[in-house]
């Protein structure tokens, strides 16, 4: 994930190329312009039962002159016994339907997403890859669904979705 907010750039086909060339053992802080990421962030524990361990990553990267730090929400959802990581589409069926009860609950939220129609359905089934800014994890009310926000006053959006709701198209 630190790659990925990091160092990281998109290739021509739109995926996302690791570019990270250094190396992890830095033990000072860097001097202005040294060209380094700082990333600052905590977590949370979301879910932790036998079934999920659930962990919400929140935080923000950037280099030290920058004038805006880019924010992140990212989740994690494990398997409770096998540690196995999860996607959304691991654990739904993400289709129109599935799309249509998320724009459902961010008209409800009452926040605009610069992800709609079939953009967004295209990146709920790709959620967790950081290439279409989406991203999901449980909480024991239900599934959230974190989405990029509109504006720098709402860097993302996150919509939960009680699991009665996303029933239907549980796998």
């Amino acid at each position: 994930m630190v790659l990925d907010y990091t160092m990281s750039g998109f290739s021509k086909d739109g995926n996302m190329e690791k570019t990270f060339d250094g190396e992890w053992d830095l033990t000072e802080k860097p001097e202005a312009g040294g060209g380094r990421t700082i990333v600052q962030g905590d977590y949370t524990v979301t879910r932790l039962d036998d079934e999920y361990i659930c962990i919400l990553f929140e935080g923000g990267a950037g280099g030290r002159s920058a004038v805006q730090t880019m924010k992140f929400a990212e989740g994690l959802i494990l398997d409770g016994s096998t540690m196995e990581r999860y996607t959304l589409g691991d654990l739904y069926t993400v289709d129109a339907g599935f799309t249509a009860v998320v724009e459902a609950a961010l008209t409800a939220h009452g926040g605009e997403s610069k992800l709609k129609g079939s953009d967004l359905q295209t990146s709920l089934e790709h959620s967790g890859t950081r290439a279409y800014g989406i991203g999901a994890y449980l909480r024991p009310e239900g599934l959230v669904i974190v989405l990029p926000g509109m504006s720098i006053l709402e860097d993302w959006i996150e919509l939960t979705l009680p699991y009665d709701d996303v029933a239907a198209y549980r796998k």
